[in-house]
């Protein structure tokens, strides 16, 4: 620990006791913020490694700010931006040099992309930085060392993972090509591995189906647009079918999730594991109204007992002390609230979040309500439900001259 400053010391242990458990919603032992990435970034040896002791430096900077707030948070923010510019740095003479392992440089990579645009809220060129972070695997696809050590691929499956979640907010023909040959190979590579998706509380089939459903959204696209299920391709209409048996039936709406009550008595252990199960419903009731929206076209009222559903979960894992509530399912469910009821649970988790977290909850909630109030103002005009008016987020989105990376 020696001819670390007090402020490093300082940064260091609030990433430890807090932002660690902030990367995913249940804390354990094996949470590689606290393991992978702490131990490589300690290291300093090399180039990639001080660029993410820099960058894991500067998420602690942020978080500390954000707790603090505008004024009493000025230092932490002035600290931040500091270590921001020596993480890029560092990371520029890496890549130039090109001597570093994979995993370090990736590692420090995704970092830096999680303290621009989620930690600091930048929502503009994450798609830039990913696009380069696919050119380095690119250089990596003979040797596929994601295969070869637990570290490589656990950062790999952060890039993996925005990758996925960036496909799903394709507005644009900027995007990143999901459906290239190296990024096949890597989901294909990555995917194998049971654990994928832990991090963020879903499982290896919930991310294949969020990566499927965009697929055949581009396919049906191409295909002259949407379609009726009558009228649905068969090969389409079979993914489509393959996508509902992944996802376990959620609970009606009268049994709901468990309560605060049904869970306080466990043990931790038990607690747990209620936790990463519900987490696992949240995703399960996510990715039926993701596939509802944008591959059968279906309206919001169509999808009102999943919304409820998942919105209630989240509220009940907050709750019960769960850690960070991944940002995808619960805006893929508040986008499509269209109920009061439905609305006061998101806007419970948007105003948790931000005390808790903000970043990019921000703009994601921003972007939420003027879904909720660009639905109502068409329900209006057309005299109907705002449940029966199909409103695409990303459209919305593009509007607000926002692009967000919902990690």
């Amino acid at each position: 620990m020696t001819g670390r400053s007090s402020d490093e010391m300082r940064l260091l242990h609030h990433y430890v006791s807090h932002v660690s458990t902030l990367m995913v919603p249940v804390d354990s032992t094996s949470n590689p913020w606290k393991s992978t990435y702490l131990a490589i970034g300690s290291q300093k040896t090399t180039s990639a490694a001080r660029a993410l002791y820099s960058a894991t430096l500067a998420q602690a900077a942020l978080h500390l700010a954000h707790l603090k707030g505008p004024v009493r948070g000025k230092y932490e923010t002035a600290l931040a931006v500091q270590y921001i510019g020596l993480a890029i740095g560092e990371l520029r003479q890496s890549l130039y040099l090109q001597t570093d392992d994979y995993t370090s440089v990736m590692a420090a990579l995704v970092t830096l992309i999680s303290v621009q645009h989620i930690f600091q809220n930048n929502s503009h060129g994450w798609r830039d930085h990913y696009r380069g972070a696919l050119g380095i695997v690119s250089q990596y696809l003979n040797k596929r060392p994601w295969l070869l050590s637990w570290d490589a691929w656990i950062v790999t499956q952060s890039l993996v993972l925005g990758i996925i979640f960036a496909g799903t907010a394709n507005c644009s023909p900027t995007v990143i090509n999901s459906d290239s040959s190296q990024v096949r190979v890597l989901l294909m590579d990555v995917m194998t591995e049971p654990q994928f998706g832990c991090t963020v509380g879903g499982n290896a089939r919930h991310l294949e189906a969020i990566h499927r459903i965009r697929m055949l959204e581009e396919e049906i696209a191409r295909s002259g647009g949407p379609k009726t299920i009558q009228s649905m391709n068969p090969e389409i209409l079979e993914q489509v079918c393959q996508i509902i048996q992944w996802v376990q039936v959620l609970p009606t709406c009268e049994e709901g999730p468990p309560t605060p009550d049904q869970l306080i008595d466990q043990e931790p252990a038990s607690l747990a594991q209620s936790l990463v199960k519900l987490h696992s419903q949240i995703f399960d009731g996510a990715v039926m109204i993701h596939l509802c929206r944008v591959v059968l076209q279906r309206p919001p009222s169509a999808v009102a007992s999943y919304v409820l559903q998942v919105l209630s979960s989240v509220i009940t894992f907050i709750g019960m002390g769960g850690g960070h509530v991944s940002a995808w399912p619960t805006f893929i469910a508040a986008a499509e609230a269209c109920t009061d009821e439905a609305q006061a649970l998101a806007i419970r988790y948007f105003n948790h979040s931000e005390m808790s977290f903000a970043g990019n909850r921000v703009d994601i909630y921003r972007v939420a309500r003027q879904v909720w109030a660009d639905r109502d103002a068409l329900a209006l005009q057309r005299h109907c439900s705002p449940g029966d008016i199909q409103l695409d987020w990303r459209d919305v989105m593009a509007k607000l001259g926002i692009d967000i990376l919902l990690l």
